[in-house]
């Protein structure tokens, strides 16, 4: 009988020892400094081009040993005041964190280096999804070469340079640093969140720099493709998105 009250009152000890561990670990976690970032609240989810209201946002504590330099992307919940009252850029969802990246200032001008300069390359909207890519981005053109053609029986003369061509191959001209999208000068989010109107986006500005000569040789390749015609047929390839 002594014996299975000893296994009682040993028993009951285990579970005291794990309660008071559990209790000291608690407290001890309510003493670990936090950074409070600045985060979407539950049941409030945010459309893009909706306007960010307070109510929509809450703050996401995480503990500052984990933090590391995240404060440099994500927002402080001390600093929702930079956001509310602006038009949200994307789409977000409860838990989500708002980004710095998000609501940049776009540049009010186009910048440029003495030794640079700005070309207004005309592609073709059907092989161009200027949404995709953004200013700082790295691309080339792809230009369909053509093999002349003998001309089929009764097509008029006037119809004979569209008739008398085939695309035997294409060539890629670049790599070129996206200096402006038509008027955008900014990324797409970006210039959504500061309500910026864009236009005539399909004219890729691309920045040559008079100091690396392979570059210039590359602009002069494609600004003469494009006066001898062809410049209906070009499109872009994205060979690298700018680092933010």
């Amino acid at each position: 009988m002594k014996g299975m009250q000893g296994l009682i009152v040993a028993g009951l000890l285990g579970v005291l020892g794990v309660a008071l561990n559990w209790i000291y670990l608690q407290g001890k976690t309510k003493d670990v400094a936090t950074i409070r970032f600045l985060g979407i609240k539950a049941g409030t989810p945010l459309e893009a081009g909706q306007v960010i209201r307070e109510e929509h946002l809450e703050a996401v504590p995480v503990p500052a040993l984990h933090a590391g330099n995240l404060k440099d992307y994500v927002y402080l919940y001390d600093e929702r005041g930079t956001v509310v009252g602006i038009t949200a850029t994307r789409r977000y969802q409860a838990g989500d964190l708002m980004y710095r990246q998000d609501y940049r200032t776009p540049p009010a001008e186009l910048k440029l280096a003495p030794h640079e300069k700005l070309i207004w390359i005309p592609v073709n909207s059907s092989g161009f999804v200027p949404e995709l890519v953004d200013p700082g981005d790295r691309i080339e053109f792809v230009i369909p070469v053509y093999e002349s053609q003998p001309l089929p029986a009764g097509i008029e003369e006037g119809m004979a340079a569209a008739s008398a061509r085939r695309v035997v191959r294409t060539e890629s001209i670049g790599p070129f640093r996206v200096g402006s999208l038509g008027s955008r000068l900014a990324s797409r989010d970006v210039a959504r969140g500061n309500r910026l109107s864009t236009s005539q986006e399909r004219l890729v500005g691309i920045v040559v720099s008079q100091n690396d000569q392979r570059e210039v040789d590359n602009a002069t390749n494609l600004q003469a493709r494009i006066l001898s015609g062809d410049f209906r047929d070009i499109s872009v390839a994205l060979l690298e998105k700018r680092k933010l």
